[in-house]
C-alpha cells in the first residue's frame, strides 16, 4: 500500500517475522526509502515512482507477497521476476496470473502454474472479474493492479474473505465500495399469501470496487496483535488445566475470527472485551480459560477465513473425546496437508491419536 500513497507511511508493532521482512525488502527493491526503529517502520514515498528491481524478488515462504506484488507490479508497468523459496515454488499462483491476464497484463507462471513470475510492462484494461474459489489474496492482487494502473476493476465473490486491504485502502485516503448482495422477497407460487426469500443470484454475495482515480495518500498505522499467532496462547490456556489468559490489543476483524467462534462452538471459554476500532481495523482483548471442548464437524464458508489455524485446531481436537472433521480444506494440500478431508478420532484407548 505504501508503493501507492504520495506521502510517508509510517506502521507501529511492526512484526519481526520472515514474511513481513519479504514485504519490506520488496519494497527497498523498488526504490523507495524506509526508516526502522524496533516496531517502527517508515516508507518514504519516492517522488518519480517505483523502479524496477535489479534482481528478482526473493518472497521466501510468502505467499500474501508474492501474490499482492504482483497485482501491484502488473498495475504500475514494473518489469520484475518474482521468486521463493521450495515451498511457496509449489503453491499455485495461476489463481492471480489469470484474471490479471484477463486485465491485460503480461504475466506469466513457470509450468505447473507456480512460482517464479515474471512480468513485464504492458497497458491493463478495466475487468469485472467473479472469483472463481474465495481468496483475499486474488481481490487484493486485482485492487492493488487497478490503484496502481488508474484502471477500473469490479470484483465478485462467492463467499466473504478478509478485507484488511479494503480497510486499509479506506483508512489511507483511497475509495473503496462494497456491496453485499440482499435477499429479495418474492410471492410463494403454491401460496399467494406467503412471500419467501430468494438471493437474485447465485454467482456471488458480495462486490468490491475501487475508484482507480483517487489513491490513497498516506498516515500512520498502528497494527493490531495477529490472531494467528493469538490462536496458539489460545489453544495453550484452553488445554492446560486452571489456565487463565488475556491477551491484549489483538485484530477482531469479522473476518479472522472463525477460530474463536468454532472454539466457542467446542465449548471455550472465551470472552472478547475492550472493543474499539484503530487504524480502520476492530481491535479488543481475547480472555480464555481452561474448558472442556467437545467435537463438532467444520466444512464450507467457514473454512476461507479459517485457513491458518486448521493446523492448531487440530492438536485441539486431538485432545477431545470424539470425532473432528475437517472438510473443504483443499488449499492445505499446498501447504504440505495430504487429504481434503481430515478426521480426528480420540477416546479413552486412544486419546491424542489422529487420523
Amino acid at each position: 500500500m505504501s508503493l501507492l500513497c504520495t506521502e510517508t507511511v509510517e506502521a507501529h508493532n511492526f512484526s519481526p517475522g520472515d514474511d513481513c521482512a519479504r514485504s519490506l525488502n520488496a519494497v527497498a527493491a523498488l526504490g523507495w526509502s524506509l526508516e526502522r526503529d524496533r516496531a517502527t517502520v517508515r516508507i518514504l514515498p519516492r517522488p518519480d515512482g517505483m523502479t524496477a528491481p535489479a534482481e528478482p524478488v526473493d518472497c521466501g515462504n510468502s505467499g500474501t507477497t508474492m501474490r499482492l506484488l504482483a497485482g501491484l507490479l502488473a498495475g504500475a508497468g514494473i518489469s520484475a521476476r518474482l521468486i521463493g523459496d521450495q515451498s511457496l515454488s509449489g503453491r499455485p499462483m495461476n489463481r492471480i496470473v489469470e484474471p490479471l491476464s484477463l486485465m491485460n497484463a503480461d504475466i506469466t507462471a513457470a509450468e505447473g502454474g507456480t512460482a517464479p513470475i515474471n512480468i513485464i510492462p504492458s497497458r491493463l484494461i478495466p475487468i469485472d472479474y467473479i472469483m472463481p474459489v474465495p481468496s483475499a489474496q486474488v481481490k487484493s492482487s486485482l485492487l492493488l493492479a487497478a490503484l496502481a494502473s488508474r484502471t477500473n476493476v469490479i470484483v465478485r465473490e462467492k463467499a466473504f474473505t478478509r478485507d484488511h486491504t479494503e480497510r486499509m485502502i479506506r483508512y489511507l485516503g483511497g475509495k473503496v465500495c462494497v456491496e453485499d448482495v440482499t435477499p429479495e422477497f418474492v410471492a410463494d407460487p403454491h401460496d399467494p399469501r406467503k412471500r419467501k426469500k430468494v438471493m437474485p443470484t447465485d454467482e456471488y454475495r458480495r462486490t468490491i470496487s475501487v475508484d482507480a482515480n483517487e489513491r490513497p495518500t498516506g498516515g500512520t498505522i498502528e497494527i493490531p496483535g495477529d490472531i494467528s499467532t493469538a490462536a496458539y496462547f489460545i489453544a495453550a490456556a484452553l488445554l492446560i488445566p486452571a489456565s487463565h489468559v488475556i491477551l491484549q490489543n489483538v485484530g477482531l476483524n469479522p473476518t479472522r475470527t472463525a477460530f474463536i467462534n468454532i472454539a466457542r462452538q467446542m465449548g471455550a471459554d472465551i470472552k472478547l472485551k475492550n472493543r474499539r476500532e484503530v487504524s480502520g481495523e476492530p481491535i479488543g482483548d481475547i480472555e480464555v480459560r481452561h474448558s472442556k471442548l467437545k467435537p463438532r464437524k467444520i466444512s464450507g464458508d467457514a473454512i476461507p477465513n479459517l485457513i491458518d489455524e486448521l493446523p492448531v485446531l487440530g492438536v485441539l481436537a486431538a485432545t477431545i473425546e470424539g470425532t473432528t472433521i475437517i472438510r473443504d480444506a483443499e488449499e492445505l494440500r499446498s501447504r504440505r496437508w495430504a487429504s481434503r478431508s481430515v478426521n480426528f478420532r480420540t477416546g479413552s484407548r486412544s486419546r491424542g491419536r489422529a487420523s
